[in-house]
């Protein structure tokens, strides 16, 4: 069976009950999560595990290479 991912970037560090319950049925449904956080210390790291925390736009094609080559290699 194909693996499924879904990448979630965010700038801000504001996350709602909503973004929480979808999280949880992603989980459910075999979904890996990834999250990339912009600039906020805190965020969506509380939320998706597989996450990393950039300061510039220009570090995010490393971040979605490496989470490309985690998905290619699990």
């Amino acid at each position: 069976e194909k693996s499924k991912a879904v990448i979630v970037i965010t700038d801000g560090s504001y996350f709602s009950d909503s973004l929480r319950q979808i999280v949880k049925e992603m989980e459910k449904q075999v979904i890996r999560l990834f999250g990339v956080q912009i600039q906020d210390e805190e965020g969506i790291n509380r939320f998706i595990t597989e996450s990393e925390r950039i300061e510039e736009i220009a570090d995010l094609k490393g971040v979605l290479f490496r989470f490309a080559k985690r998905l290619l290699l699990s």
